[in-house]
């Protein structure tokens, strides 16, 4: 059985918005710069808005997502191929 690769696009983009909502219940705000003790940064905007760079990030969280879960169906997989001789 073959895993079925991710669109990474989508996935970056609910990242980021879950990112934003952590944020904001820790009440982050839009700002022009990123300051800590205001709770403001430029990133809580929608992610087509983002630097591309800031959009990036949110794209190897979506890859080492896929590839978190390509793993974890493939050591099913073994499991399974190998029955009673496995033994953890």
């Amino acid at each position: 059985m073959e895993v079925e690769k991710l669109n990474i696009e989508p996935v970056a983009k609910q990242i980021h918005e879950k990112w934003i909502e952590n944020r904001e219940s820790q009440g982050w705000k839009y700002g022009e710069e990123r300051n800590a003790e205001k709770k403001e940064t430029p990133c809580m905007v929608p992610s087509e808005k983002l630097l591309e760079e800031e959009k990036e990030y949110d794209r190897e969280l979506a890859r080492l997502e896929n590839n978190y879960q390509h793993n974890a169906i493939f050591c099913s997989q073994v499991d399974l191929s190998l029955g009673q001789d496995y033994q953890k």
